[in-house]
């Protein structure tokens, strides 16, 4: 027997319930979707935020360091990219019998003071310049690489204990 309605009771309720999950279940993909865009967005601004590097300049390192110039010692230049802080450092000095206890003394404390000062920098590569007569007053002497994990591990403070050149890394005098 067919129902006098044909069935038109059973379409209906079928359409409201459709009518109420339909807008249900788009509501939520779109939720979905969206908060899947934020969660990129945020992580592409993390990755960003953590690319970017924090700009060392020579007058931030000027305090630690000193400038150098005549007969001070200190900062002559500084340049920095992504994996490393390159920094000039002029040694004045009358005689290089005693340099390397001499620079040991004179920078250890300064090291120990720019990994404490700022705490973004990691691998540094200082070049040594020294007085010298001619045209240019300085030339290269001595260069050498340092880490975080080197100044942490070696116990900084007593560094005049450890050798200064036998414990940074990559140490290559100049001719």
């Amino acid at each position: 027997m067919i129902k006098a309605n044909g069935g038109k009771g059973t379409m209906t309720k079928n359409k409201k319930i459709l009518g109420l999950i339909l807008p249900l279940v788009l509501g939520f993909l779109l939720m979905t979707f969206l908060g899947a865009c934020k969660s990129e967005e945020k992580s592409e601004e993390k990755m960003e935020a953590e690319n970017e590097m924090v700009v060392i300049s020579k007058e931030m390192l000027v305090p630690v360091f000193g400038q150098g110039e005549g007969t001070d010692s200190g900062l002559l230049d500084v340049e920095q990219s992504k994996n490393e802080l390159k920094i000039s450092y002029y040694f004045f000095t009358e005689d290089l019998s005693d340099f390397d206890d001499e620079i040991e003394a004179e920078l250890a404390p300064k090291i120990q003071e720019l990994y404490t000062r700022i705490p973004e920098v990691d691998r540094t590569a200082f070049t040594i310049f020294i007085p010298q007569l001619g045209e240019t007053s300085y030339k290269p002497y001595v260069s050498f690489v340092l880490t975080r994990e080197v100044v942490e591990k070696t116990n900084w403070m007593n560094l005049l204990e450890l050798e200064f050149f036998n414990v940074v890394m990559d140490v290559k005098y100049y001719e």
